[in-house]
């Protein structure tokens, strides 16, 4: 019987929603809803989500915070540069990406409070 009832849900109400066309003032969420479900090309959707570019150095990606004024680069696998800003020296390195972020944390609440390292 349930089984029956899900058939039938599936038939039902969710083919309905999939094949109606938005009203003319419909909600952007609806859009957006209405789009994805009817997306005939997922490929294209991932080939462009693939494509948005990382920004690059020669350490390879990098993460800021703090508005810009700290970054830390992944050089490589487990080898993580801490910099001050996006193209100051190097500061610290560690193997760790969470350590390497607590580190660049620290060293920013210390230089917005003025204490010298």
């Amino acid at each position: 019987m349930d089984k029956d009832r899900i058939n039938e849900y599936a038939k039902g109400w969710n083919a309905a929603q999939l094949n109606r066309a938005l009203p003319p003032t419909g909600e952007l969420i609806g859009a957006i809803g209405y789009r994805d479900a009817k997306s005939t090309r997922p490929r294209r959707a991932k080939a462009k989500a693939k494509a948005k570019a990382i920004p690059q150095r020669t350490e390879g990606w990098r993460f800021a915070g703090a508005a810009g004024r700290f970054h830390v680069w992944h050089a490589g696998k487990n080898d993580y540069r801490l910099t001050d800003g996006a193209h100051g020296p190097v500061t610290r390195t560690s193997d760790q990406f969470g350590i390497a972020y607590a580190c660049a944390s620290r060293l920013y609440d210390l230089d917005r409070l003025g204490i010298a390292q």
